[in-house]
């Protein structure tokens, strides 16, 4: 597909958004947007995690620091809130560093939903291994740091 064509298709997803808002269909929104961002941050932990098992049944050393947290929630506040943002509320007329902050504001519709979506599934993750990370991995201590944040933040 073309840049032109996907730039079409993006604007009429934006205006069938907008137009199912303000008509008061909110579910005809949230609900598969939800779903569709919830299965996408499974997906990214899933791919982590495939990275990771395969790593261990090659005896391989595990790049952690690829995998960390604060990485994790980079790639969600940049490509997940962003999404969000531009299909539900248009502040691209802002400058970018308003959009970041709003985007990043307590108050923002999915923030919330969508940390602790991915908090849990970074914890899942991890303490599956938990084993594994002190014993085969003596080199991930970040990981260990990160999935006690995790577990804080998701209160697990």
């Amino acid at each position: 597909m073309s840049d032109l064509n996907h730039n079409v298709d993006l604007k009429l997803v934006f205006q069938i958004t907008q137009d199912l808002l303000k008509l008061g269909f909110d579910n005809l929104v949230y609900e598969p947007l939800d779903e569709v961002l919830t299965t996408q941050i499974q997906i990214k932990i899933g791919q982590v995690h495939a990275e990771f098992e395969k790593s261990k049944l090659q005896g391989v050393p595990f790049e952690f620091e690829k995998v960390q947290l604060s990485k994790l929630l980079e790639w969600f506040n940049v490509l997940v809130l962003r999404f969000i943002n531009f299909l539900v509320k248009d502040l691209r007329q802002l400058p970018l560093t308003e959009q970041l902050e709003e985007i990043n504001s307590p108050s923002y519709m999915w923030h919330s939903k969508m940390e602790r979506t991915l908090m849990t599934s970074f914890t899942s993750m991890w303490t599956g291994h938990i084993i594994d990370l002190v014993h085969v991995f003596p080199d991930s201590t970040p990981v260990l740091r990160d999935l006690k944040k995790a577990v804080e933040s998701c209160e697990m």
